[in-house]
């Protein structure tokens, strides 16, 4: 067993990982910039990728390509003689922010802009020098200069950092699009600029950045979306000189699922009168109640989840073996259980908080994209299987344990009732159920008081079965005596957990390699067969620790990033662009998110989308269906969920000509759900 763990130790420590092509950050005033690079080696091509990455202060925006009333876009000069001073750039789309009164278009916080520089002579050396000027403003403007390097590998390393890569390709591919699918108009009059766009799926943040007229000192455009049409109004202020008409406009429009840059002339006739149009409340106290209510009833009907199975399992022989004692100590372990449920939520909510308030997507099971969150799970169940099989203890030091409570001569601690309450909480984010989808998408849309609120009350659904036994705890002994009759069951717990754990080792090699995830197998069955051997409370837990160090390690040397799923004979994997064109030409097109750490999901492909009946219907019905994968992290997929104010999966939605916005299936599937949603958007043909 020693020379085994030794052998492992070394061969961790033997592997060598390629060194990502970042630079070195430098910070001026308000700014930390720094070069960045998807390729690790310099190409045989003259044309170099590179991107700039910009922190920027919170309250500090800097520009655009077109920056608006003030300021200019970043720029980058190379130094060496070798490389061509122009620069190709790929700008992401920009927002648009109102400072001094004044329309700037910009990034803020965060942005990756792309672009190459070209070589026009050989060069030895592997390190590129630029220097960058930064336009920054919040209630002064400052120009920023910062030397940047970034130096690339030398030959023999692998050709392509996949994570930066990734970050690399997401900003990029927010370029906005030279042409679009839809239709649009102009008008104009020496007071008023109107654009009028159609489009077959338009979405939410709806913006439009004029190019070649100046209308920044003017206020903020007013937007009015109706269906399928998007209107603009600029509005002169009487106070500014009347507005020089051109014969086109420029301009780049934007929403949370496409973005698009074109030129149109100006049409002639008269600008349409801007509609009266009222802005709807946010929540009221009467729809928090409801919501309240549902995350009431979606948390308890979590109890029914497959994904919670394995663990209430678990619980149920821990009540059994509970049966001889008192009913104040069945209380203690009802009332752990319970809060191990409602903190565990807690602690999801304040890492959903921290994500709000860092501007990051937040979703429900979004945690499960994260390998280490994987492996936390992984090495959790195993301890549970260990524990089941006899040959592990959860338990607090005894010094803690004698202080807090006396749990019975069996050692049954009230530790392990919290840490099964918790694991509960954490197995049934991949699951969504009835009602708990609204629950949380409305919670993350919200305050971060209502966030909470609603956590909290999904954790008291959840644990509501063990609140039960905490006020009437002679249910327990409704329960069967236990005999020779829980052998035989807690053979059965076993294998189910034992399911569970390769299942989570399953969704884990979707980021290992096969050297990683063959060692992280060896490495749990070496682990479970030593506690066979080992006897000494102090053995098993030191094996704990040499068990948790080489998961650790077999993660952070095997980890790779895996590329997005491709097109099958039943499903075209999504892009907006192509459901774009779809919806143009009157196809119907049904959307399915799902994950392969989605449960909820596969429980849908199994009993409707998989099924023979289900799949002729699409072929009669012509039926275009897309999938989208959110296995790993995707800027593309949260943006079609945060357009219909969605935040977990299942997701489906069917669009068509009688739709075009869509109709939203529920999260449990019916053929009947289907059938109906695709007859109701074919009614525009």
């Amino acid at each position: 067993m020693r020379s085994t763990i030794i052998g492992v130790i070394l061969f961790l420590l033997s592997v060598n990982t390629a060194l990502a092509v970042e630079g070195d950050w430098v910070e001026n005033g308000p700014v930390q910039a720094r070069l960045i690079s998807p390729l690790l080696q310099l190409p045989i091509e003259p044309e170099i990728p590179l991107a700039l990455e910009l922190k920027i202060e919170k309250g500090w925006k800097t520009y655009w390509k077109v920056p608006g009333a003030a300021g200019a876009a970043p720029k980058v000069v190379p130094i060496s003689e070798e490389l061509s001073p122009e620069v190709k750039w790929y700008w992401p789309a920009p927002e648009s922010f109102t400072l001094l009164g004044l329309q700037s278009y910009g990034y803020e916080n965060h942005v990756i802009i792309p672009f190459d520089l070209t070589r026009v002579a050989s060069t030895r050396s592997n390190s590129i020098d630029v220097k960058t000027t930064v336009y920054v403003c919040n209630e002064i403007c400052l120009p920023l200069t910062l030397p940047l390097t970034v130096t690339f590998n030398s030959i023999g390393s692998d050709l392509i950092d996949w994570e930066t890569s990734r970050l690399y390709n997401e900003f990029k591919s927010l370029e906005p699009k030279e042409s679009f699918s839809g239709t649009v108009s102009a008008l104009s009059d020496a007071n008023t600029v109107y654009l009028d766009i159609s489009l077959p799926q338009p979405g939410k943040e709806n913006d439009a950045f004029i190019e070649n007229l100046y209308v920044y000192e003017w206020p903020a455009p007013t937007i009015v979306v109706s269906g399928s049409r998007v209107q603009f109004w600029w509005s002169r202020p009487s106070e500014l000189p009347e507005l020089e008409i051109k014969t086109s406009l420029k301009f780049t429009y934007k929403d949370s699922l496409q973005a698009f840059s074109i030129e149109t002339p100006f049409i002639e006739g008269l600008v349409p009168e801007l509609p009266d149009y009222l802005v709807e409340s946010n929540v009221n106290v009467t729809s928090l109640w409801v919501i309240l209510a549902f995350a009431l009833v979606g948390g308890f009907i979590l109890n029914a989840m497959p994904c919670v199975l394995p663990v209430l399992s678990i619980k149920f022989m821990s009540w059994i073996e509970l049966r001889q004692t008192r009913p104040a100590e069945i209380r203690k372990h009802g009332i752990a259980t319970s809060m191990g449920i409602i903190s565990f939520f807690w602690i999801i909510a304040g890492g959903l908080t921290l994500l709000k308030l860092s501007g990051a997507y937040v979703g429900w099971g979004i945690q499960f994209q994260n390998p280490w969150f994987l492996l936390f799970l992984v090495v959790l169940m195993a301890v549970f299987l260990a524990n089941l099989l006899g040959r592990f203890e959860i338990q607090l030091p005894d010094i803690i344990q004698g202080r807090l409570t006396s749990v019975g001569t069996q050692r049954k601690g009230l530790l392990k009732s919290y840490l099964q309450g918790g694991t509960a909480t954490l197995m049934a984010t991949p699951c969504s159920a009835p009602f708990l989808g609204t629950a949380v998408s409305f919670a993350l849309t919200q305050s971060v008081t209502d966030l909470w609120l609603i956590f909290t009350v999904l954790g008291v659904g959840l644990s509501l079965p063990y609140w039960t036994v905490v006020f009437w705890p002679s249910a327990i002994y409704m329960l069967p005596k236990p005999g020779k009759w829980m052998l035989v069951v807690k053979k059965f717990m076993a294998a189910g957990l034992g399911l569970t754990l390769v299942w989570l080792v399953y969704l884990l090699s979707d980021h290992l390699n096969s050297g990683g995830l063959s060692l992280i197998i060896l490495t749990i069955s070496i682990w479970i067969a030593s506690l066979f051997k080992f006897k000494k409370t102090r053995t098993v837990w030191l094996s704990l620790l040499v068990f948790l160090t080489s998961l650790m390690g077999s993660l952070f040397a095997f980890q790779q990033i895996s590329t997005p799923g491709t097109s099958s004979v039943r499903w075209e994997a999504y892009s907006q662009d192509q459901l774009t064109q779809h919806l143009s030409k009157q196809h119907t097109v049904l959307v399915d998110v799902t994950a392969e750490w989605c449960i909820t999901c596969k429980f849908n492909e199994a009993t409707v989308l998989g099924t023979k009946k289900i799949q002729r219907y699409f072929k009669e019905k012509d039926v275009v269906r897309m999938r989208a994968d959110w296995t790993h992290p995707d800027t593309r997929i949260e943006a079609l969920l945060s357009t219909y104010d969605r935040s977990a999966i299942p997701f489906n939605l069917v669009l068509g000509p009688g739709e075009p916005n869509g109709i939203l299936l529920p999260e449990l599937l019916t053929v009947r759900d289907v059938k109906e949603a695709i007859e109701h958007v074919q009614q525009g043909n």
